[in-house]
């Protein structure tokens, strides 16, 4: 107890003691506190606390409103997206942590009056073994310690989980979406060297355990070693002097394989995944908005706020409208004050430069235009000797065999047929094709 230094608060203090396979004793201690009472700088956490409440009470007040919207317009089945069902779950271990919370709160106060009771009894004389308060506080400190530790523990993992909801806001910026949709692209290929790299490194740490383990603590138990080896393949670094003490060849073989294959061949393959799908989604991306330039065009629109078309509008007035316009046709059509107006053109320049001027996809439309221009002349010509009759395969079975010339003809036909409807099912896949590109 150190309730009269400093904060009012309980200290719990565990030693735990480990022995290794070689006869060594590794220690560690943990120490958890409680608080009784607040202080004065505590005033600065209980705002943060209601700022989140506040926050996190405007998001679910949002989310409601949406998913009733949806469902009175029945596109529930819209909402069924990863990043929909993220932010309610984000939203749901949010209350959850808020409940329990509120809960520990309520049990420290409790504890505080048990304290109290404690120390009265103990003010009385009252002998240790009659006194039933004294195991009952104890029991209570040690509950709300290991609560406290899992709810801390779920609070941390919940903020890095409240990370991945960021993702989902940068999207709203061109530059920074380039980022996100880079990360998410990467996301199979990355999996699949993990599949591979996770063995490689599992089979690495059992073996660096089983090698250093009774001598070096870093190496002492699995979950140890597994530690140690992570950090050897995210740094590059180790203690060979330490490795090295003992059986030099082996440790050589175990150090050397494990920078060669896990650190200069595994962690290298990952990052040219990454470094690859990044600069394709980055030419993608053309001469997208930078950070600062949406910053600019937000302040202008506040700014002109009242002359500000919104975007239904625009939307509502562009359907009458010709599919290629002109800034004389734009602003005969509605009122746009002159900042509106260069950000609506520089738009439509960017959307015009991400469909058309994609050099890569332009190929490949082109290379798919020439084979059916190819396969158009080749039909053409076939049709053109089948109605002069000048067809040498036709010709051939003719003069083979006289009496089944009708029917080499009749299977002849039904091959080009057959040719002509697949040619024209590859036509209308191309033309839904340019027709969603439109």
């Amino acid at each position: 107890l150190n309730a009269n230094i400093g904060r009012v608060r309980l200290e719990q203090i565990s030693f735990d003691l480990r022995f290794s396979r070689g006869g060594g004793v590794f220690s560690g201690v943990s120490m958890e506190s409680i608080f009784l009472a607040m202080w004065p700088g505590m005033m600065s956490i209980a705002a943060v606390d209601g700022l989140f409440f506040v926050l996190l009470s405007l998001k679910t007040v949002s989310a409601v409103k949406g998913l009733r919207k949806a469902r009175r317009r029945r596109q529930i089945h819209a909402l069924m997206t990863t990043w929909t069902m993220l932010q309610w779950g984000i939203l749901g271990v949010g209350w959850g942590i808020v409940a329990a919370i509120a809960f520990l709160n309520k049990k420290t106060g409790e504890l505080g009056k048990d304290l109290e009771a404690f120390r009265e009894t103990q003010s009385n004389d009252l002998p240790a073994d009659r006194n039933q308060l004294g195991d009952y506080f104890l029991y209570n400190v040690q509950w709300i310690v290991f609560y406290f530790s899992w709810v801390r523990t779920v609070l941390g993992v919940y903020m890095l989980v409240c990370m991945f909801r960021f993702f989902v806001a940068f999207r709203a910026q061109p530059r920074l979406g380039v980022v996100v949709s880079a990360l998410e692209a990467c996301v199979p290929d990355a999996i699949h060297l993990l599949i591979v790299l996770f063995p490689t490194f599992l089979a690495y740490s059992v073996a660096g355990m089983l090698i250093f383990g009774r001598r070096m603590q870093e190496f002492s138990t699995l979950q140890a070693a597994i530690g140690n080896s992570f950090k050897m393949l995210a740094e590059g670094e180790y203690d060979w002097a330490a490795l090295s003490e003992e059986h030099f060849y082996t440790a050589a073989i175990w150090v050397v394989s494990f920078i060669i294959l896990l650190v200069l061949l595994m962690m290298n393959m990952f990052m040219a995944i990454v470094v690859e799908v990044y600069l394709h989604k980055r030419k993608m991306s053309g001469a997208s908005d930078t950070l600062w330039t949406t910053i600019v065009d937000s302040y202008l629109r506040i700014r002109n706020r009242r002359r500000w078309i919104s975007t239904k509008q625009l939307l509502a007035g562009l359907k009458d409208m010709p599919a290629i316009l002109t800034r004389a046709d734009i602003l005969k059509q509605f009122t746009l004050c002159d900042v509106q107006l260069e950000q609506l053109l520089r738009a439509y320049r960017y959307h015009n430069e991400q469909v058309y001027n994609n050099s890569e996809e332009m190929k490949e439309w082109l290379k798919m235009i020439m084979v059916i221009k190819v396969m158009m002349d080749n039909i053409h010509d076939d049709l053109d000797r089948l109605h002069q009759g000048k067809d040498e395969a036709i010709a051939a079975l003719v003069a083979e065999n006289h009496s089944d010339w009708l029917s080499a003809i009749s299977k002849e036909m039904a091959i080009q047929n057959h040719f002509m409807l697949s040619m024209q099912w590859q036509l209308h896949q191309v033309q839904w094709q340019w027709q969603a590109i439109e």
